[in-house]
């Protein structure tokens, strides 16, 4: 019944994510105090009274789409004679556990993608627009050809750009299988890429970056001192197999960079050349700057 009325509770799966998170079989079925009082707001909110409005095809539409560390968040609606917006249906799902290894912007850029295609009766046919908190995917969807979209994103609009429609479960194997493709083709061997999992486990700014990225980045004055250089990448950085990474480049931690930069220099290339190499395999704050001197 709570699935069939979840066009009309907005923020519904996060609402739900205290009871939806015991349905998964690796965890115990437990019904304690959160589980109660999730229940029981749940049945108030399905008894009291949603207001909804009718779909016009002739009314300026808006898709809102927005994320939280475990959901995804979609609104329609449409703008009336007065100004005033009216909501024509909610819509929310969990995140899978790798869509929560997600970087943020691949995060922000499913929930737009899942929205248009959760709200795809309405919109199909007729211009619209999409609203989002998240300014980096204006120009990635509006202004950048798809080929200087990078990673997941690129690949998430290949498999949207398609005429044959993709199922829930189809575009995640096509997701996983990038992934693996990344980290496959990395210039490492499976040894090195293993101890390089095993250092970023113990390295306390990687630590606390793979947790940003699973948890969500708080705002730049809450960031961990550590991890303030990254901020600007914040929306690039996520876990891919296991490896924090920027894009497609391993970040190095602290305990290996010295060990990896003479990798790097090996054959006395010039700047320039060095630089190019760790474009496409690996990063640190200031690796740039590291090289130059």
């Amino acid at each position: 019944m709570a699935n069939y009325l979840a066009r009309f509770v907005p923020n519904y799966s996060d609402i739900l994510f205290p009871l939806t998170s015991m349905l998964s079989n690796k965890v115990t079925f437990e019904w304690e105090a959160p589980q109660e009082t999730v229940f029981q707001k749940l049945m108030k909110i399905l008894s009291s009274d949603p207001v909804l409005v009718i779909f016009d095809p002739g009314k300026e539409t808006i898709v809102t789409t927005d994320v939280s560390s475990y959901g995804l968040r979609a609104t329609v609606c449409q703008k009336q004679a007065d100004g005033r917006r009216s909501v024509i249906a909610y819509a929310s799902r969990i995140l899978t556990p790798t869509e929560i290894r997600y970087a943020q912007i691949e995060k922000e850029a499913l929930a737009v993608m899942w929205g248009c295609e959760k709200f795809r009766d309405y919109l199909t046919g007729m211009h619209f627009k999409i609203e989002t908190e998240h300014k980096p995917l204006i120009s990635i969807f509006s202004k950048k050809n798809l080929d200087d979209r990078k990673g997941i994103v690129r690949r998430r609009c290949i498999v949207k750009s398609q005429k044959v429609p993709y199922k829930r479960e189809e575009l995640e194997a096509e997701i996983d299988a990038f992934i693996q493709m990344i980290t496959s083709s990395l210039p490492s061997s499976s040894r090195i890429l293993d101890e390089l999992r095993a250092a970023q486990l113990k390295d306390e700014t990687c630590q606390k970056l793979t947790d940003y990225v699973l948890k969500g980045w708080p705002s730049k004055k809450e960031v961990d001192t550590l991890c303030t250089p990254y901020w600007q990448n914040r929306y690039e950085i996520s876990v891919q197999d296991g490896l924090l990474m920027r894009g497609c480049r391993i970040i190095i931690p602290k305990s290996h960079q010295a060990e990896v930069l003479s990798q790097i220099h090996e054959g006395h290339l010039g700047i320039t050349k060095c630089r190019a190499r760790t474009k496409c395999s690996v990063y640190w704050q200031g690796i740039s700057k590291v090289i130059e001197e």
